[in-house]
């Protein structure tokens, strides 16, 4: 019976251990480990070493072997620099010595990486930093009535009951940075029943309702839409609709923990540019930090050989669960980038690496390292708050304030990026930029389109699906495009005509979209006399039709085998006879009430000379549509201008 005993007993003293993971011959580099390994597993670093990864140089610092390689990703970024604001005064003699406040923002020593994918809100600033005026009320939010607003301080709001009914009696706190849909207005009597309050109804990120008395104060930024230029945007907006760099103040979003006199919240976006990196994670119990890898860092790696029973394991869940949840903090979080001390960028042999060991490496003095002051500023906020505490206690009184929604752990709020150039070197690639001066990038920092990162086409399927589920219908979208600038196919877009793309001359706007081969056909409710040509010669008024003024029918413009998308009207125009006999037939078309008023016109006008007929025709021709659809301009060749095409030679010659 003993035996037995410890025979059952032995499984529960000695569990079966899980497996550890058995290491390749075989190593890589880190840029080709994903093509030849499977991505996420563990990893082993053999040579070479960025950060605390790979070898230790030195006895007291421990760097780590043994990784989780999460994933690599090609992330798109904008570089940036923090300004400051500097408030004077100017004197101004005129009749009088006249006092006025002067703003001027200038640079800081501090540059930051911001991720595309930033969720954080910012506001234009003009060159002397002012914005716009936020929404102080809710009643004057009621009568701007934008389609979303942005909260930017607590504000309380009442929710209805469980049975929908709304009442004074159930209240929530709005917090900042939530975005609320408005809905109209309503009126709830008050418990007195002599007096109704009224109520602004709106929705909030998670579909709830909730209501504002148009009583109260608030603070309030209206979301801008895809036209409006005032109000707040994500980074990918601002990246896609404008042209950088351009001057922004963060409104609202996570903000790094650091020095004020470093980050102002001021920020100058200078350029976009693209980062690949690898997200990778030390496997050690005390090491909670995620570690991003430039792609092409010196490390060789050898993989684990029993992926598939690691994957069974409660590291390798903790691990992806570890990494997820920090990926999307380094996503949402403003990167610091930090200057390489000369003491680190060089190697043991005096020559230069790379990727330098930035944060491993202890500086000289604390002041120059950024951890030990964050470090530092964080414990003597702590104490401050532990003297509050106690004065409270032993005194009374007030409560002491606390700091509310702020986030406390560094992985949230703090993150750095190791400069790859000198500061010195990007201001004065800054200033050189600033005087028109052709430049070099750093390799690291190329500047990338925006056009070509394919922002708009994520723009386009986000709005697609919106549009989707409020039951609109855009037809068939183009790709890349938004579906506000994709023709409906039930609309027929007949009143303007296609503009060939050798007449665009303005290169900032984009190509137009192609033209279709035959115009559309015309429903049964949409007559020609509604339709607004371009191409009216300046003889007929924009509000009426060329065709339906000449006699002429939709379908010989389709058939003319001169018809072209952006001049259809001028196949009508072939000699000056034509032209007389159009205007003969179209003056005997119309009634006799209409043909008196038009010959005493005539009369009028025929008294004058021949010569001023042709400077009259010459000016509606210059002032007319057609005129800026020729490559040439205005009628009339001068000096640096491109020579006159032939379709206007032959206008010129069949009416001046």
């Amino acid at each position: 019976m003993a035996s037995s005993s410890s025979e059952i007993a032995d499984p529960k003293q000695a569990p079966p251990q899980s497996p550890s993971p058995e290491w390749s011959p075989d190593s890589v580099p880190l840029k080709d480990f994903p093509s030849k390994r499977q991505v996420p597993g563990f990893a082993k670093v053999v040579k070479g070493s960025y950060m605390t990864l790979g070898h230790s140089k030195f006895s007291f610092q421990k760097q780590h072997q043994e990784v989780f390689i999460h994933s690599v990703r090609m992330s798109v970024k904008v570089l940036a620099h923090c300004l400051r604001k500097v408030e004077g005064h100017s004197i101004i003699r005129r009749g009088g010595h006249n006092m006025y406040a002067s703003t001027r923002l200038y640079a800081v020593d501090q540059r930051l990486a911001i991720p595309i994918s930033y969720q954080g809100w910012f506001e234009l600033l003009s060159e002397d930093g002012k914005s716009a005026r936020p929404i102080g009320t809710v009643h004057e939010l009621s009568k701007v009535k934008p389609d979303r607003v942005l909260v930017r301080e607590n504000i309380k709001a009442y929710i209805p009951s469980e049975d929908n009914e709304t009442s004074f009696e159930n209240t929530k706190i709005v917090i900042a940075g939530e975005q609320l849909v408005l809905n109209g207005e309503v009126s709830l009597p008050t418990a007195s029943e002599n007096k109704k309050i009224k109520l602004l109804r709106c929705f909030d990120s998670k579909g709830d309702t909730v209501y504002l008395s148009c009583d109260q104060k608030g603070v309030f930024t209206p979301i801008a839409g895809e036209k409006d230029f005032t109000g707040v945007f994500s980074i990918r907006d601002v990246v896609r609709r404008f042209r950088l760099p351009l001057t922004v103040k963060l409104v609202m979003g996570v903000r790094p923990k650091v020095d004020p006199s470093k980050f102002t919240g001021l920020i100058r976006l200078d350029w976009v540019y693209t980062d690949e990196t690898a997200f990778v994670c030390p496997i050690e119990k005390n090491h909670v930090r995620l570690l991003p890898v430039p792609r092409d860092a010196p490390l060789q790696l050898v993989a684990a050989t029993n992926q598939q029973a690691m994957k069974a394991t409660e590291l390798y869940r903790s691990m992806v669960t570890k990494c997820n949840r920090m990926i999307a903090n380094y996503n949402n979080t403003l990167h610091l980038i930090v200057q390489v001390p000369e003491v680190v960028v060089k190697g043991k042999m005096g020559r230069e690496v790379s990727n330098a060991n930035v944060f491993s490496m202890p500086l000289g003095s604390d002041d120059s390292n950024p951890g030990s002051a964050r470090t530092r500023i964080r414990e003597d906020r702590l104490m401050s708050e532990i003297d509050n505490l106690y004065a409270y206690v032993r005194d009374g009184g007030a409560p002491p304030k606390t700091s509310k929604f702020t986030y406390d752990s560094d992985e949230e709020s703090y993150w750095e990026e190791p400069a790859y150039e000198p500061l010195g070197e990007f201001q004065a690639r800054l200033r050189a930029l600033d005087a028109g001066e052709k430049v070099t990038y750093h390799s690291k920092y190329q500047p990338k389109d925006p056009a070509q990162l394919r922002l708009d086409l994520e723009y386009a399927v986000s709005k697609r699906s919106d549009e989707t589920a409020h039951g609109v219908s855009n037809g068939s979208a183009a790709a890349g495009k938004p579906p506000d600038l994709v023709a409906n196919q039930h609309t027929p877009i007949a009143s303007v005509p296609s503009t060939p793309t050798s007449a665009i001359t303005n290169p900032s706007q984009g190509p137009p979209a192609p033209p279709a081969t035959n115009p559309p056909r015309l429903t049964s409710r949409q007559s020609s006399e509604n339709i607004t040509t371009v191409c009216n010669l300046g003889m007929v008024s924009s509000k009426q039709s060329s065709s339906s003024r000449y006699g002429l029918s939709s379908r010989q413009q389709q058939h003319s085998p001169m018809a072209g998308p952006g001049d259809r009207i001028l196949l009508h125009s072939q000699s000056v006879g034509d032209v007389h006999q159009i205007a003969r037939h179209s003056k005997l078309s119309r009634p006799p009430s209409s043909r008196r008023r038009s010959s005493g016109h005539d009369s009028h006008s025929n008294s004058g000379s021949s010569s001023g007929n042709s400077r009259s025709l010459a000016r509606d021709f210059k002032d007319s549509d057609i005129s800026s659809v020729t490559r040439a301009g205005s009628s009339g060749s001068s000096g640096g201008r491109q020579p006159i095409s032939n379709v206007r030679k032959r206008l010129q010659t069949l009416y001046l």
